[in-house]
């Protein structure tokens, strides 16, 4: 299970609604069926159970931990392709086959047809065009903004849940771009030294 606890209402992570608050925190659990199967009423209670982990990922921010599974912080409708990320576990990640598309009336027919909607796309498309000029954190900020389609996440708590290490984030760019049919020569990524230098190419 996993409890988001916090000083202060974070919407990078999920709305305000979703919040409850108790004591002067605020708690937000995506999943709440643990607290059902445990009888537990509340996610303020979850912080006295035993084996919990208390993880800071933010000034007066921390996850509540305990047997920790993607399915705790999954948002209920996903879409992509299935990844194993540097904790062992498998998330779903949407991929450039996975960009929004809405119908709309062609201007002299009036007919419906299908049309790309989604502001990441032409930034998925950029970063096909540009591969090798990728820094490792352009890829960590992408990654993530993409599994925020799919869970309740930022870099804070990615990072937090050790999501990430150089091998797993190598594999989620290049499913996400759908490289997945070329070889890629052992100088195609820098150094790890060079991970967070936003001035390094990958």
């Amino acid at each position: 299970m996993l409890v988001f606890k916090s000083k202060h209402v974070d919407t990078s992570l999920a709305p305000a609604e979703q919040w409850s608050s108790h004591n002067t925190y605020f708690y937000f659990m995506p999943n709440p069926l643990p607290l059902e199967l445990l009888k537990i009423c509340c996610p303020d209670k979850v912080e006295k159970l035993e084996g919990v982990q208390i993880i800071q990922y933010a000034p007066k921010s921390w996850l509540l931990v305990k047997d920790y599974s993607p399915l705790d912080i999954a948002k209920p409708y996903q879409k992509g392709e299935t990844i194993k990320l540097a904790d062992g576990l498998d998330y779903i990640i949407p991929t450039i086959k996975d960009v929004r598309r809405k119908f709309i009336l062609q201007k002299d027919t009036f007919e419906p047809i299908v049309e790309i909607s989604d502001p990441l796309f032409d930034e998925l498309i950029s970063k096909v065009q540009k591969i090798k000029e990728l820094t490792y954190k352009d890829i960590l900020q992408l990654t993530i903004s993409l599994l925020s389609r799919n869970y309740y996440i930022n870099l804070q708590v990615a990072v937090a849940l050790g999501l990430f290490d150089i091998d797993s984030l190598e594999k989620a760019i290049l499913k996400v771009l759908a490289i997945n049919d070329i070889e890629v020569n052992t100088d195609f990524f820098q150094e790890p030294s060079e991970i967070l230098d936003s001035e390094t190419p990958v």
